[in-house]
Formats: structure tokens, sequence, C-alpha cells
């Protein structure tokens, strides 16, 4: 088959379709019997090939929005969307998507000689909502290198365009300007833009990422355009009017396909397209079938996919066209002898794209307890030397040494302690239960008494992690079988495309249940992201080497999940699965406890009714713990007991700190599962103030698809009213309600109702936060969100988005000011609409909610006392000890006798200078002073002599850790440097010998001496504090040597 030579038109698309039906299409003719993919890519090409912008109207907006993300994923530049204006009231900082379709839409019809298809619905082309002399409101500005740019006139231009001057340019309408550094946020942009100056020059213009603040790509030039605001006036036009030349078209669905019809009366082509439709799940099965069918009466065959898939798929068709790019579904068309594979459909993998979310950072900017760039005034902090204290921002001190900015700490009696930039790894962020702590007084022995408590309470912990720990190095008394081929079969019949992230897992859990030694393992992924696959493969080597598996929820709910999923995947294979949980009567649970004890349960399935006494399990090899955080203090102390014994798997997407905490001290492996499946799409997340249209309009879109409603109200008392005004307001649906206060059988009934369908519109509790996985229920509605936690509204989002259509997530709050920590609680969620990020949003919680009674009853006092990182660090350092790891580190103490700054007039921000000067004083290599460096010249541009001399101090830092050299003296004649010993060197002589060395080859005279406490110090002589400087970095060479020197 030979296909034939095609033209790339100016949209970058292929031109499947011949050029006469275009000449047609721009005459009035209408089209007919296309599917929506093939609509998509005729029309990316005929907007061009007509020389006219295209109105493609439809029905409602959730019908244009559909069809504009499926053609979104071929043109990205060639589709607009023009929603109806989001005329309710806004959560201040929240919501502003309609409102960047809108002006995206305004300014690129303002174009000459540029052409798009707009895509929305009837009643937003006919609304008249635009002043008639917008466009003349319309003004550009260009820039790039080598122009020379008034900034007067470009920042009145950016007022007046509605922009607002910000520290950080994050948010869409932002900008900020630093020394020579612009940042630009344009509405209309998937990204800011940073261009940087030489004075008034433009030297360079760059892509950069909001979530790190680091460039990503450099671009030729820049234009942007806005509308400046003009004097009210009387007359409006609609958007048709408003764009001039055009052709408009409405798109209409019949059950033959679509049609694209001008209603003008004229001609109707039929281009009889059919949709491709696999009839396997095997990719060779399907490629057999493409082959077989369709590719014999067809002249020419396209292909649309990534470019990545390309060399594997024009192997399996030669002479096929590539057209890059994403459609949804194939489509072949007899009369035209033309077929069009998308390879998304070909590989089974179903992709969405989404407008304005940004492509995943290469950067990923972790989330950590000790950062304390987000500090305030007033806020309590911890220095592990003075106690709790009260920060009070950071403060200039001018000394003998130069001017230095320091942390300013405010204790008891209205003492103070100014704490500088290189000891500010000494302090952190207080986080504990207490939201008031006892501020400790400067000379009280309390500071020293209260760590003294809490280390040896530590070391409690530390004892018993450590013997955990012990336990899981002890060998197991039984070895797994390997596998064979019902652990195939297993695997072949998982109905989704394992993501990497999926298999690696995989693999680490099955490789350990290989070893002698017992699997402790925490597997940490997104709700739906296939953590329970990785648990069932994990079971299926646990019952084939003839032992049995627990599976431990935190809910009934889930248990009757995972006995339902178990049931369907292991039933099959001849696996006998239990469940025991408080919907089981008496009698039903003591006929499973017996079939328990007599080995004829493989898998059993329940809540915390499992660690009662009277379950025995007399074979137990494998316990899988799901949402381990979902369980109380005491139920944590039975899982405890059961994990000596046996093989661990714990499941959750925001792990508790406890789990986080064990993983950083080296006691339990975990996997990450960041990918999200190929077919699930991030949940749009809107925050609003409650309003009962707003609900209803939510509710209206779920149901007119067939889909079902999660209410969340987490008060029973009102949970009935609210269920009576939604069954007056759909009085045609089934509307019920569930909460934790209902007896066993009616709650199991109602749920598993919803399960099936039979209820519309669930109004609940939190009980469904760890619950049925119902693909059918797309929309979830939370009433005072603020109210709840960063972690537990994660795990409530997650109950929708679990098919492939888009789900939506409500978040309700007041009208009334929302409390900071609350406002920034949902703008964390808002922003990680995107999937895989529990992980992050684990560590956020505890930041914004506090460490909370973490270690269980017996720890939470000493938390309150010291604070979570200084608790942490306590039991690293127990464990360290324990485990005879060199936990410490020491660095040199240092005198540089220059100013040593981030200066005002180069980061105006005290945040931003505080996160760089915790960054500096945290850098434990040359590697993070690297990327520090990088990151400042980046985003503030060339680096002032002061901030350098910071960086100069902060690299001697690192250059001397771990060495004999205590203390550092460096000024304009030379520099001193004060031995502890004299390692690495192993006698005095060749330690002289060294330095005689060095100060030969570097040409200059040094001195030995000592100090008053009897220390041995070496002083160089230097022409200048830059050749002490220099000569001081050359010097760290002399203490990297090894030992036997």
């Amino acid at each position: 088959m030979v296909s034939r030579e095609t033209v790339l038109d100016e949209s970058g698309v292929y031109s499947v379709f011949p050029n006469k039906l275009f000449k047609n299409f721009a005459k009035g003719t209408s089209l007919k019997q296309l599917t929506a993919d093939a609509a998509a890519l005729f029309l990316c090409v005929a907007a061009n090939k007509s020389k006219s912008n295209i109105f493609l109207l439809f029905k409602n907006e959730k019908a244009a929005y559909s069809f504009y993300l499926l053609a979104v994923g071929l043109g990205p530049d060639q589709f607009l969307f023009y929603p109806t204006p989001d005329l309710s009231e806004k959560v201040p900082g929240f919501n502003i998507e309609s409102e960047r379709y809108r002006e995206e839409t305004l300014i690129k019809l303002a174009e000459d000689n540029r052409f798009y298809v707009c895509v929305a619905s009837h009643t937003s082309f006919k609304e008249k909502n635009i002043s008639i002399s917008a466009s003349s409101g319309l003004s550009s500005m260009s820039v790039g290198p080598g122009d020379n740019i008034d900034r007067d006139d470009v920042i009145n231009r950016l007022y007046s365009w509605g922009f607002k001057k910000t520290d950080t340019v994050a948010e869409p309408k932002d900008f900020a300007w630093r020394g020579d550094i612009l940042d630009i946020f344009p509405i209309y942009f998937r990204r800011p833009v940073r261009v940087v100056f030489n004075f008034d020059q433009v030297e360079n213009i760059f892509i950069f990422d909001p979530a790190t603040q680091l460039t990503t790509k450099t671009i030729a030039k820049l234009n942007i355009k806005g509308f400046s605001s003009v004097a009210p006036v009387d007359d409006y036009i609609n958007i048709i009017n408003y764009a001039y030349s055009s052709i408009v078209v409405d798109f209409v669905h019949h059950s033959d396909g679509v049609v694209l019809n001008h209603g003008s009366g004229g001609k109707m082509e039929n281009i009889e397209c059919l949709p491709i439709h696999y009839k396997g799940r095997l990719l060779t099965k399907r490629i057999s079938q493409m082959r077989g069918e369709t590719l014999n009466a067809l002249d020419n065959l396209y292909i649309v996919g990534n470019e990545n898939e390309k060399d594997l798929l024009c192997d399996e068709f030669r002479g096929a066209t590539w057209i890059s790019g994403n459609i949804q579904k194939g489509f072949v068309s007899h009369p035209f002898k033309i077929g069009v594979i998308a390879s998304s459909d070909l590989l089974n993998e179903k992709r969405s794209v989404q407008k304005w979310t940004p492509t995943s950072s290469k950067h990923h900017k972790s989330l950590a307890l000790n950062d304390i760039s987000s500090l305030g005034v007033g806020d309590y902090v911890v220095h592990r030397l003075f106690g709790v204290g009260v920060f009070l921002g950071l403060t200039i001190q001018n000394g003998s040494s130069g001017t230095r900015e320091s942390v300013e700490i405010k204790y008891a009696n209205n003492a103070r302690v100014f704490v500088s930039i290189e000891k500010m790894d000494l302090i952190h962020r207080y986080v504990g239960s207490k939201k008031d702590p006892v501020v400790s007084s400067l000379g009280s022995k309390k500071w020293l008494s209260d760590v003294s408590k809490t280390r040896k309470a530590v070391r409690l912990v530390a004892k018993e992690l450590i013997e955990l720990y012990a336990n899981k190095k002890k060998k197991r008394l039984f070895q797994y079988s390997p596998e064979n081929d019902l652990d195939g079969a297993l695997s072949r019949s998982f109905p989704f495309v394992e993501t990497l992230d999926q298999k690696r897992a995989i693999n680490e859990v099955l490789s350990d249940m290989d070893k002698e030694v017992p699997v402790d393992r925490l597997v940490c992924g997104d709700v739906g992201f296939g953590k329970t696959e990785v648990a069932l493969r994990a079971i299926m080597k646990s019952v084939l080497s003839k032992k049995q598996s627990v599976f431990l929820c935190p809910t009934t709910i889930l248990a009757d999940q995972h006995f339902i999923t178990c049931t369907e995947r292991l039933g099959p294979l001849g696996i006998k699965i239990g469940l025991l949980s408080r919907f089981k009567t008496k009698n039903e649970q003591q006929k499973i406890l017996a079939l328990l004890q007599k080995r004829e349960i493989d898998v059993l399935i329940g809540t915390h009714r499992i660690l009662s006494q009277d379950v025995v399990i007399p074979e137990l090899g494998l316990l899988v713990v799901d949402e381990e955080h979902r369980f109380g203090v005491s139920h944590k102390e039975k899982i405890r007991s059961m994990k000596q014994q046996v093989d661990v798997l714990t499941l959750s997407a925001t792990p508790i700190p406890r789990t986080l905490q064990q993983s950083l001290v080296g006691i339990r492996d975990v996997s990450l599962i960041q990918t999200p499946p190929k077919s699930r799409k991030p949940i749009e997340t809107t925050v609003r103030y409650f309003d009962w249209d707003t609900i209803c309009t939510y509710i209206e879109r779920e149901l007119s698809r067939g889909g079902q409603v999660y209410f969340l109200h987490n008060r029973v008392d009102g949970l009935s009213f609210l269920t009576h005004k939604l069954q007056d307001a759909f009085p045609r649906v089934v509307v019920e309600n569930i909460h934790g206060q209902m007896s066993s059988k009616e709650l199991e009934s109602k749920i598993l109702s919803f399960f099936s369908g039979g209820i519309d519109i669930l109004a609940c509790t939190t009980i469904i936060e760890s619950g049925l996985d119902v693909t059918n229920a797309n929309c979830i509605i939370v009433n005072d969100a603020q109210n709840f936690g960063l972690s537990q509204l994660y795990q409530i989002r997650g109950r929708v988005g679990r098919g492939q259509n888009q789900a939506h997530c409500l978040l309700l709050v007041p009208r009334k000011q929302l409390e900071q920590r609350a406002h920034h609680r949902l703008k964390t969620l808002e922003q990680y609409t995107s999937l895989g990020s529990g992980y992050d949003i684990s560590m956020k919680d505890l930041e914004i909610r506090g460490a909370g009674s973490l270690f269980g009853y017996k720890q939470s006092g000493h938390i309150s006392s010291v604070g979570f990182e200084m608790y942490c660090d306590l039991l690293k350092s127990e464990v360290d000890l324990v485990m005879e790891n060199s936990g410490d580190v020491r660095f040199p103490n240092i005198v540089f006798s220059e100013d040593a700054l981030i200066n005002e007039s180069y980061i105006e921000n005290p945040a931003q200078r505080l996160e760089f000067y915790n960054r500096f004083s945290r850098a434990k290599t040359t590697d993070d002073m690297l990327k520090i460096k990088h990151e400042l010249s980046d985003r503030f541009g060339g680096l002032p002599v002061e901030t350098k001399n910071l960086l100069f101090i902060a690299d001697a830092r690192v250059l001397f850790k771990n060495t004999s050299v205590s203390k550092l003296s460096i000024n304009g004649d030379g520099l001193v440097l004060v031995l502890d010993d004299i390692g690495p060197y192993l006698s005095l002589g060749k330690l002289f010998s060294a330095f005689d060395s060095f100060s030969h080859v570097e040409n200059v005279s040094h001195a030995f001496g000592k100090t008053k406490s009897g220390k041995l110090s070496v002083s160089f002589s230097a022409a200048g504090i830059v050749a002490s400087m220099r000569l001081l970095l050359k010097c760290s060479r002399l203490f990297l040597a090894k030992k036997n020197e």
C-alpha cells in the first residue's frame, strides 16, 4: 500500500480530506456522517483553507467543552473555547478558568491573518456581553533580545491590563520586577514568562515553571496582548459580530454520526465516516484486525499519535502518514478511501489534554518539614539550644565582621536571640499538637529538661523500631514458591495497562518476597493508581506458597470494596476469600472464623474486627494494611504486634508521618506510584461560596450524563434537612443519606444500592472517605470544606474520577473571610489537581495542621514540648547510635570580614530571603550549592557582591564539613585555620610537610601557632579579600587527603 503525497497545512496538521471538500464547505456545503474525531481533523485545517474563523455551535456548554478537549489534543493553538461568563460570586484567589478561556478567545480572534475554530454553546455565541469598543481597548507589547524598554511604560501597560504586582509570579495576571528580571503571567498563557534585562536592554526571554520558579525554555520573542479598561458603554455585541468575517456551523449529533450544518439550506455531502472498533485487548490482535479488515479497501492511511510511538507503529503500517497529536478514536471513510488510526485507541491508552494544566516539572520541588520560608511574624519556632520562641523576622546586624542579616527570636521576659545565617539549621518551625506552646525562658533549665525527657522517651520508640528492624532481619521460617502459570493468569486478567511505576512496585514487592528476610514495604500511590493490584500480586504469591493472607481495612465500606475486587480477580483462580466486618451477623462471623482455623480460607478481608483475640490465623504469611492513617492508636498497637511475625505490605495515598518517618530512618522500604493510569483525568476542583444555584448546576450536569453524585456534609444533625432539600430540588431521582450512626444492615444496604446505581444522589458524612469505587459517580460536593484537613480532602476527592469521564469536585465555603491555614489547604488542593501528589500532600498537611498525636498517646506530649522536627531528629540520632551510623555532621565556625547577605534591593520579599538563607544553612554538598546559585541567578539575575560573599561562606562551610578544621577566619590580610586535631594526617610531620608543599605551589607564606585554648592554628598571608577567598577554597584540598598520607 502506498500513501499519496500530502501537504502540511499552515495549522501544522495534514489535510486528510481532499481539497475539493474544503472548498465546498467554505461555499456553504454541510457535511454529514462524520465522527467527532473526523470533524476535529477536518476543522483543524478548514479555518486556514477558508481564510476565515469558524464558529462551531453546540446545544450546551458541556457538549462544547467535551469536543474542545478532544480537538485541543490535535491543534492546541487552533481551537478556542468560549464559555458563558461566570457571573457567580467568586471566593477571592480561586477559579479563573472561565475568564482565561474568554480572554484568550477575544485576544486571538482580533489577530490579523490568523484563523481559528471557536467552540461554544448557542447561548454563549448569542449573548451580547462584549463592549462594542472592546477591540479599541486591545493593545499589544512585543519584546525581543536587544530591544530597549522603558520600565515605567511596561509597568503602566501591565497595570492598565489588570495585572497585579507581586513578589513571586504564580497566578495568571501577576507580574513581578526584581532588579533586572521581569516575570509576567499573561492570562491566556499556559506558563509565565521571564524577561532578563541588562539595564534597559532585553538580554534573554524564558518560559518558567511557576512551581519551582526555574526557567525551562528559551523563546526568541514575546508578544502579549491585553484589554485596557474602557469607559462604560450602553452598546454590546456578541462574539460573532466581534470577529467580523466568519463561518457559523452547527455541530449536531445524529444516530449515524456528526453533522457540520451550515443551516443555509444548501448542499449536504455524506462523508460516511465509520469509527474503528477493536475486538481484542491485545495489541497484536488489534494490528492484525486493522491489516485484515480495513487496509485492503483504502488508498491512504494516517496515524495520529505522539512522536515517541512513531517508530513502533510506522514499522507495523508501512506507507502510513504520521500526524503528530491526539484523537480518541480512529475512523475510515470508504468514499474517500482513507483511514485514520488513533494510536491511543490502538494501544488502549486513553489520554486527556488539559489546556491550563502545566506539564510536570522535571525539577520536582519536594515539600519538607524544615522549610521555614513560609514563617510569619508571630509564628512559633524551635531553637535546638534555647527552646520554643516567637519568630520576629529578619533583622540587619552590623558588626566588626561586616553586615549580616539574622533571624530574630523572642523568648519569655522579652529576651532576644539573633541567629546568624550559617547557624539557621538550628531552628525550625514548631509543629506539634499544641496551638500555643509555652515559650521558653533563656537561662532556664526547663528546655534542657524537656529535651532530656524527650530523649528518654525517644529511646523507647527507637528501641521498638530497632527491634522491628531486627525482626525483619531475621530469616523467615519459610520460603515463598516461585511464580507459576496462575500468577500469569492473574496479571493477564488485569483490565488496565500497568504503568511504569506500578510495574516497578509489583516487581519490588515480589523481589522482597523472594528474599530470606520478611517484607516490610510501604506502597504509596494516589487513590485509584493501582495499589490494590500490587497487593493482589503479593497475595497470589502467598496463597501459592500455602500461606494465608489478611487484607486489613479501616472501614466496612472499604472492606466490602476489596472483597468484591478479590472475589472478581482471585475467585476464578480457585482462591477462597472470607469477609469479616460488623456487616456480618454473629453466626456468619463464627462460621468464617471456623473456616479460617481449618485453613479453608486463603484470604481474609476485614476491618479491625480481625484484630480481636478470637481471630486465629494458623498459617498467616502476609498482612496487607490499607489506609494505615485511618486506624486508631489501640488498633495500631495490635497491628504493630502482628507485624513482628509476618510479611507486611502497607498501602496508602497519604501515609501518616509515622510511616514517612520510618522510611526516613531506613526502617521501611517505600514504593511510590506517581504515574496516573492513562485513562484518568485530573479532577476539576472548584472552590465556591455556598449557593444552591451552583449546587444544582453541578448536580444537573452530572445527572444529565447518567452519573451519580456525592454530597458530603459532615454533621449528622443537618444531614436529614439537606437530604429533603435535595429531594425537593430533584424530585425525579433517588436521594438517600448515610452516616456512621446507622445500623449495619441499613448502611450496607444503601451503600450497595449506590454501588449498583439504585441511588442517584448520596448525602453523606466522611464515612465515604475510604469507600466503594463507583466509576459512575464523577461529581462530589463538599460542604464546609474549610473544616477538613488536606489529607482528608484529598482522600474525599479521590472518590470520584475513577472512570473515563471528566470528574468534578465542588468545595463549598461560607461567605466569610477564610482563615489563613484553611485558604492554604484549599489552594494546595486546587493546585494539586494533577494526580499522583498524595505523598507530597501528606507532608504539606503536616506542615499546615500541626503534627497532632502521630506516634500514639505515649509520645504526643513530648512532641508538643520540643516540636515534631526536633523529636524526629532526636529519634534519628538514637537510631543512628544503635545502628552505629555516623549521623553527626560537623561544620566549622566561619568569621568573614566583609558584608555577606541578600540585600533587599536584590530580593525584596523577606520570606524569599529567609527561604534561601535556610537552604544555605542546610546545604550539605557542593551540588546543593550549585543548585542554589543557579536558582538565584535564574530567578533574580546577576549576584551582587555581598550575596556572592554569602555564597562563598556557604561554599566554605560545605568544603570543610566533617574535617579537623573547627574555625575559619578570612579577611583582607589572609586567613587563619583552627584545627581540632591533625586529621587526616597520621603525624604532625606529615601535616607540616603538606602545608609547606601547598605554600610553595601557591607562592604564599604560612605560619603555625596556638590558640588560647591550646588548639593548633595555621595562618596564610594574602593580598586582599578576593585573594584570601581563592586561597581558602584551594586550601580545602589539604583536608580531603587520605588517612595514609
